[in-house]
């Protein structure tokens, strides 16, 4: 739990049976590079997941540019401290989008990296069918 509530003030998280996910949207690149002003948001991250040992991460990069993003991303994550063989970028493409891409908004949504956080730290073994909110209220 103080995991996933450090990792959530830092970018938008879920909860979910893959483990944490936390997503940079598509304002957060130029093109396939991540925009500098996210340089500290990742660093952050990686010192929050360092401090964890054990913890994998999945970098996977969805629609436009999937490989590139992914990658750069997973680069930022390496220069700032992780461990090479516990992060690993993935280039979705368009196989995994979570709105419909018949409007530029969905479009939008749909271009996005996600880091997911997973491993024995924080549990292997889900318990829930579907993700979840942790913010009281919702």
């Amino acid at each position: 739990m103080r995991l996933y509530q450090q990792l959530s003030a830092v970018l938008p998280a879920r909860d979910t049976p893959r483990g944490v996910v936390l997503t940079l949207a598509d304002s957060d690149f130029r093109e396939a590079s991540v925009n500098p002003a996210v340089y500290e948001r990742l660093t952050r991250v990686a010192a929050i997941i360092a401090a964890q040992p054990g913890l994998m991460i999945e970098v996977g990069g969805h629609e436009v540019h999937s490989s590139e993003r992914a990658n750069a991303v997973r680069e930022l994550l390496l220069r700032d401290g992780l461990a090479a063989n516990a992060v690993v970028a993935r280039a979705w493409g368009d196989s995994r989008p979570i709105v419909s891409n018949a409007t530029a908004s969905g479009r939008e949504q749909n271009r996005r990296v996600e880091i997911t956080i997973y491993g024995s730290p924080i549990g292997d073994m889900p318990n829930w069918a579907r993700s979840y909110s942790l913010t009281p209220g919702q």
